[in-house]
This record gives C-alpha cells, sequence and structure tokens, in this order.
C-alpha cells in the first residue's frame, strides 16, 4: 500500500512538473516575442531574393540568437524561432534545426508544450503558417502534408522538397509530428 501510494505521489509531482513547465515555456516565449522588434520590410532587404544564400539576419536577446518568429493563425500559435537548436533552446521556444527560409528549406523544431507546438497533433492540410525574418520579410505557407516519423529517422526528417518543415514529439517522445508546408502566393492574414 505504502508503493502505491508513493507512486501515484510521483506521478502528481511530475505531472504538476510539467504543468509548471509547459507554463514557464508559455512565458518565456511571450517575453521573448514582445522584444522581437522588426523593421518594416523595404525593397532593399529583400536582398535574400537575389542572394537566397545569404544568412538569415538574428537578434540577440538575454544572451539568445533569434531569426524571426513563426505563427498559425488558426491554431492562436505565435512564437519566437531561435537561430540554432538545442535541448535548452527547445525550453524556451521552437529552434531552427537545419537550413534557410530564403533557400526554402528550412525545418523548425519545438517542444510540444501546449503553447509551443503541443497542437501538431490537430493540424490538418491546408491550415497556414507564417514566418517573419528579423528584417520584416514575411514568408507565408501551406500545410500540405502531415507525417509521424520515428525519433531517430534524421533521413526522412530531412527527406523531400519541402519548402518548410516543423515538428515536435509525441507524448511519449517516440515519434515526431511533421508539418510538411509549401510556400503560398496567397497573403495568409
Amino acid at each position: 500500500m505504502t508503493l502505491g501510494l508513493l507512486l501515484v505521489a510521483a506521478a502528481l509531482l511530475l505531472g504538476v512538473y510539467n504543468f509548471v513547465d509547459n507554463l514557464r515555456a508559455e512565458w518565456a516565449a511571450r517575453n521573448i516575442l514582445e522584444q522581437l522588434v522588426v523593421k518594416v520590410p523595404q525593397d532593399d532587404l529583400k536582398i535574400y531574393e537575389r542572394y537566397p544564400w545569404i544568412s538569415m539576419p538574428e537578434k540577440e536577446i538575454d544572451g539568445d540568437v533569434y531569426i524571426g518568429y513563426v505563427e498559425m493563425p488558426e491554431r492562436g500559435i505565435s512564437l519566437p524561432v531561435m537561430s540554432q537548436w538545442s535541448y535548452r533552446n527547445l525550453r524556451k521556444a521552437p529552434c531552427r534545426y537545419k537550413g534557410s527560409i530564403y533557400t526554402g528549406d528550412m525545418i523548425v523544431c519545438g517542444h510540444n508544450y501546449n503553447s509551443h507546438f503541443g497542437q501538431f497533433k490537430q493540424v490538418m492540410p491546408g491550415e497556414k503558417v507564417r514566418f517573419t525574418d528579423m528584417w520584416g520579410n514575411v514568408f507565408d505557407y501551406v500545410v500540405k502534408g502531415i507525417d509521424t516519423i520515428p525519433t531517430a529517422d534524421v533521413k526522412a526528417m530531412e527527406d523531400g522538397d519541402w519548402d518548410l518543415t516543423l515538428f515536435t514529439c509525441t507524448m511519449d517522445g517516440r515519434n515526431r509530428i511533421t508539418l510538411r508546408c509549401e510556400k503560398s502566393t496567397e497573403n495568409i492574414y
């Protein structure tokens, strides 16, 4: 009976920890998003159209480096995106895993916190995604495919000719829910 009570207490503590960690991540992302001030784009800032291989502009906030923010209006998601991924960075905000928005091959990973990419299991093809870089350039996308990929299958994550890929782990951590997006010619707002 004591063992059972200890297990129930451990489960409750884990639940409380996950709840608090989700709230902390939501607060951190909102705080950073408020500090990401992007300039109104000007024609000369669209240099990426002529030179897509240039590095994406970055902004440092509290020692962390950001490249822009991602939005999914139908989901109420608006999150900063960090320049490089690490487990530490993922606890704050989604991170660029690989690629560039300018070359049309960017992959962004994020935690499955409810306030981050936790809603991906409900996303449907046709939903809109927007990425805004630090120069204020806006890139609109449409979700065209949703894949579930085993966690260790990096090749499958990087395969395909997708303009933007967003992914997060499933709750059990065994797979990744992956949104495959194509660039849209329409403004999503």
